[in-house]
């Protein structure tokens, strides 16, 4: 299970009563998500706006959808109260706190809804293939390459060459030369990795996490490491994984248990404070003050922080250096804990009868939430189609009734008058039946009538063959369709508009 504070990683999530392709909760108290069909959900706090529902409501509980009329949301960000969707048209979408112009509108109010990001974004950028939320800044990452960056800017974290905010989105220059494939950002400092392996870092570098040797800002992007697994920045609790709690102001490779391990870079990876980069040979997670590596063989090391037993190493010491958790041997569809738990610290791992992830939440997690993700199919109610039809021969809601064989067909003026031309002139004011409640039909059978009445409301016919020539009449006599030879009648077919049945 995923803590840090960008993308969880999981590919499909099961979050209350849908069910999700792409997941992400920024550093603040709201959370995205979209589903396979591209529809977008929110929830959570919603004091700014964030939640794009229009209103700025305390808090929603229960994920509710945000309407983007014809557009498929593909990709999800949040900041700490501002949000961001790219569309399935490489399009991207803000709304939210607008305080740093992190929306991209060109202003600094608030957008309550969703609204597409303009200016250099759309002018010249071509299509966005990616998007990445810091605190209070955004970013997206075009398919040619291109870093776009837009909102706070007083750490130089958004890599313009100065510190002035940005309420427009504007390219990352010193970026130029280089093809990105990748951006994460942390609370105020931004890694952006290459396709060549390459990462670089800028912004606030307070506690070295940008790696360059210093604790100075830096407004524009400096390369950091290539191909080898490094991590640097704040250290108090061991989560650079130097071996010591000393904070790291250069790329150090992590060593301990993963100093065999190293690869080409293929992603980044941004701690509040702290900064990653994941070779190939597994994948990096951060928690708060504390990071897991899970290796491809199946195996997990964990390191930092441990006053709960989160790194599961059977005490409540921290570690500064990578220590292994678990191996491919526990991967037996059981589910193994550790770590703070209903108000105990479980300092190891521990093998639980839960064979479900579902049930470790639905058991353990604060609030609980469903035993197992729901699929809810939600029941909009009867097309129009449908609703004329549940109306033909309804008592409740008819106005007018036909006696038939001395049995009622329950029917509605207006309905008919809009239908058919004989009806229309039936229930004027002209003709004695237009008073009438209950209208005899005595030239027709009850079978060919109902079967006539039922069509107006159905565009479907459903009788026997016999009857077939009996409802011709009825139709003729009512609506004046002109003779066409037809083949024949089968039970259900629709009616055409120009017909006659012959019978043999």
């Amino acid at each position: 299970v995923h803590s840090a504070t960008r993308k969880t990683g999981f590919r499909q999530v099961g979050v209350c009563f849908i069910f999700c392709v792409e997941f992400d909760h920024g550093c603040g108290q709201h959370a995205l998500a979209c589903t396979e069909s591209g529809e977008l959900y929110a929830w959570g706090h919603n004091g700014y706006c964030q939640l794009g529902n229009g209103s700025t409501n305390a808090m929603v509980t229960i994920p509710a959808q945000v309407h983007f009329p014809e557009k498929k949301v593909i990709e999800v960000a949040c900041g700490s109260h501002h949000s961001l969707a790219l569309t399935a048209e490489g399009e991207v979408f803000a709304w939210g706190q607008n305080n740093f112009g992190q929306v991209g509108s060109g202003t600094t109010t608030n957008q309550p809804l969703p609204r597409r990001v303009g200016g250099a974004l759309t002018e010249r950028a071509g299509r966005v293939k990616a998007i990445c939320a810091g605190q209070t800044s955004s970013f997206a990452v075009t398919e040619a390459g291109e870093v776009f960056s837009w909102g706070n800017n007083g750490n130089g974290q958004l890599g313009l060459g100065s510190s002035g905010n940005q309420p427009m989105p504007s390219r990352v220059p010193a970026l130029s030369g280089v093809y990105v494939i990748q951006v994460t950002c942390g609370y105020a400092h931004t890694l952006a990795l290459c396709d060549d392996g390459a990462v670089y870092a800028w912004g606030a570098n307070s506690y070295g996490q940008l790696g360059t040797g210093n604790k100075n800002n830096s407004s524009v992007p400096v390369k950091v490491c290539t191909k080898e697994v490094f991590a640097w920045g704040q250290n108090n609790f061991g989560q650079v994984g130097s071996g010591t709690t000393t904070n790291q102001p250069l790329p150090r490779r992590v060593g301990g248990a993963l100093t065999e391990r190293a690869g080409r870079v293929k992603a980044i990876c941004a701690g509040q404070t702290s900064s990653f980069a994941v070779t190939e040979a597994g994948e990096v997670t951060c928690g708060y003050a504390h990071t897991r590596a899970l290796c491809d063989d199946g195996a997990v090391y964990a390191w930092g922080a441990n006053s709960y037993g989160q790194l599961g190493t059977g005490n409540k010491n921290n570690s500064s250096v990578p220590v292994k958790v678990c191996t491919k041997e526990t991967q037996n569809m059981n589910v193994w804990m550790w770590g703070q738990c209903r108000g105990q610290s479980v300092l190891e791992p521990y093998q639980t009868e839960l064979k479900s992830m579902h049930t470790v939440f639905a058991s353990f997690g604060s609030p609980a939430v469903t035993f197992r993700p729901m699929a809810v199919e939600v029941d909009g109610g009867p097309t129009i189609t449908e609703s004329m039809a549940l109306a033909f021969n309804d008592e409740e809601t008819s106005d007018v009734k036909f006696l038939v064989d001395n049995s009622m067909i329950y029917a509605h003026r207006c309905f008919l008058r809009f239908r058919c031309q004989h009806f229309r002139a039936m229930f004027s004011d002209q003709w004695v039946e237009a008073e009438k409640d209950v209208i005899p039909v005595e030239q027709f059978s009850y079978a060919v009538y109902y079967a006539f009445i039922k069509y107006l409301y159905t565009d479907t016919l459903d009788l026997n063959v016999e009857d077939a020539i009996g409802v011709s009449e009825a139709v003729e006599d009512a609506i004046g369709l002109s003779r066409k030879r037809s083949s024949g009648l089968r039970s259900g077919e629709r009616m055409p508009r120009r017909c006659s049945w012959y019978h043999r």
